[in-house]
């Protein structure tokens, strides 16, 4: 009877130790507006590529109609970790695919250089001091 206690003491001690070492994360959402404040309400999403003491991480979220987002990892329960993270934003599909010269091609609903991770501008720093990001988008185009 002894060793079989003994082997869920072990179990339930090695469950209690691998759970207390998992980083903290954090959950962070904000809005996307224009400068005029009405809210970015086309379908879309955000992304974060980020570095953290456990190497490169991911997270994104869609965009929701009233431009309100919560970032999460591999799911939207699982908060970010702790670390530098560059945002860019993704229209929906086939908007802004178009050719410019097309009147009736979708054009995209913000500035181009919110595409790119290299050009929107939009960096910040996950940790307990971040829970809300407010990104403007400027003027509509």
């Amino acid at each position: 009877m002894r060793p079989r206690r003994l082997t869920y003491g072990l179990a339930t001690l090695s469950l209690l130790v691998a759970s207390g070492c998992e980083p903290p994360r954090y959950e962070v959402g904000g809005r996307i507006t224009y400068a005029d404040g009405t809210p970015f309400s086309a379908p879309g999403f955000i992304v974060a590529e980020g570095e953290t003491a456990s190497g490169p991480v991911m997270a994104r979220s869609t965009i929701r109609s009233d431009g309100s987002f919560v970032l999460a990892g591999r799911n939207e329960r699982e908060g970010m970790l702790a670390g530098r993270y560059r945002l860019r934003l993704i229209p929906p599909r086939g908007v802004g695919d178009g050719n410019i010269d097309d009147p009736t091609s979708p054009r995209l609903p913000f500035d181009s250089r919110f595409l790119e991770f290299e050009t929107s501008g939009l960096s910040y720093e996950v940790g307990p001091a971040l829970k809300d990001i407010q990104i403007d988008l400027g003027p509509k185009p």
